[in-house]
């Protein structure tokens, strides 16, 4: 490593903490011997082109400042293209997924003291592409944590704007309590992987959900364990599904993620594959040949909605670069 760039959002949280906190990351750098290059954003989604522009300028690392949202964002970067250029972290956000799967301190400066240890690790991300819930059109994503249809994308996107600036974290909470008390969640279908053999005998399996999951780690801060399976090191993905439409589903199975009681929700279901497919259920009113159109089912990725199905996630084998501790 040689030259870094360190992306960040000036206009974040406490600007003047964080500003701290990156101008720290960068002096723990420069000790080191590698020269810098602070790279403000300016705009939602600035941080991919920016991303590009200094790899270009001759940075052989860069470093996303910010939480899993700013993460994502230069991802986009470096799987969209294969890129070598090793991605490290700065957490100052809310949820830090990722850094908490790395074992980085919450200390900005010392995960960044941690990292120049770290040696470059070829690792594979999940892609997901789906439909443009305005326009209709193709939306492709790469993903480092997790891609969910349903529920959680729905609590999403809920919980962006004055919601989240007033209420922070519990704001998910509220949310998510608000959606779990209707009588009956949104459904769709989903066709979780399957072996060759039997897709051929028998054509794709097709589950009735309110929630699939692809995961590439065991544990979120806000939703608990929910793919105790599911690892970085992996070339798979920890599929998690929701079945039916019941919102004590939800109930059951938070009892086992986040506060990690031994409750069996037979309604789960884990298994790992490389592939998920997911439709929207398009059932007929009894009394009319009408097809009845629902609302539309949402689809996220790293936290970020996208927009809605069909949506089909796939593992991309060793797509980018993550800086990351040996074991």
């Amino acid at each position: 490593m040689r030259k870094a760039a360190i992306l960040f959002n000036p206009a974040s949280g406490s600007q003047r903490r964080n500003l701290a906190a990156v101008n720290g990351a960068a002096d723990v750098l420069r000790a080191a011997g590698i020269d810098v290059e602070l790279v403000p954003t300016f705009a939602a989604g600035s941080a991919t082109t920016q991303a590009k522009e200094a790899i270009h300028g001759g940075c052989d690392a860069v470093f996303a400042a910010g939480g899993d949202g700013t993460m994502f964002e230069v991802l986009q970067a470096l799987a969209a293209g294969h890129s070598p250029i090793p991605l490290g972290l700065i957490p100052l956000g809310t949820g830090n997924v990722l850094a908490e799967a790395l074992n980085l301190p919450r200390d900005p400066v010392e995960a960044v003291r941690k990292q120049i240890t770290f040696a470059p690790r070829r690792i594979s991300c999940g892609r997901v592409e789906c439909a443009d819930e305005r326009t209709g059109s193709n939306v492709v994503r790469y993903f480092t944590l997790m891609c969910g249809v349903g529920m959680d994308a729905e609590m999403l996107a809920m919980t962006q704007g004055e919601s989240k600036r007033n209420l922070g974290q519990l704001a998910y909470y509220v949310n998510a309590m608000r959606l779990m008390m209707q009588w009956k969640l949104p459904t769709f279908t989903a066709e979780p992987p399957t072996t060759a053999a039997a897709a051929d005998a028998f054509g794709p399996r097709k589950v009735t959900v309110s929630q699939a999951c692809a995961c590439r780690v065991s544990n979120f801060r806000l939703a608990g364990r929910i793919a105790p399976g599911a690892s970085l090191e992996r070339d798979d993905f920890e599929v998690v599904l929701y079945k039916g439409g019941s919102p004590l589903t939800y109930l059951h199975e938070s009892l086992q993620s986040v506060w990690r009681l031994n409750v069996h929700v037979p309604e789960v279901e884990r298994l790992h594959g490389k592939e998920l497919v997911c439709r929207s259920a398009l059932p007929k009113d009894p009394d009319s040949t009408q097809t009845v159109r629902l609302r539309p089912v949402r689809v996220e990725a790293d936290g970020e909605v996208l927009g809605t199905l069909p949506a089909r996630i796939n593992i991309q084998p060793y797509a980018f670069t993550l800086l990351m501790p040996e074991n």
